[in-house]
């Protein structure tokens, strides 16, 4: 996906963690938490996978602590984001409805 070295992110499976980040509110819901983060230990204390990791450190490490351990520091996440910016931004952005 990328030629930027210890970016354990880019082998991740963002359905995967979109799927997780989509489920976890009604998860915390059901069980009556008041935090994602809480929910999250509770139902996968012992991650199996690594997209449950990032999602997990996403909720609960400082962003420099996210960025060195998934994108190879800050400077590594910035270059990735900036080589992919523009798509990134279009799909964050919903879209626009048919005149």
């Amino acid at each position: 996906m990328t030629d930027i070295p210890d970016a354990p992110v880019t082998d991740l499976d963002p359905r995967r963690i979109g799927a997780i980040l989509a489920r976890l509110p009604a998860v915390a819901a059901s069980l009556r938490h008041n935090s994602l983060e809480m929910a999250l230990y509770y139902v996968w204390e012992d991650p199996a996978e690594p997209e449950i990791e990032f999602v997990r450190d996403m909720l609960t490490e400082p962003l420099d602590v996210l960025l060195d351990r998934w994108y190879g520091g800050r400077l590594h996440a910035s270059r990735l984001a900036a080589g992919t910016m523009d798509a990134i931004i279009a799909e964050l952005r919903p879209p626009t409805p048919a005149s």
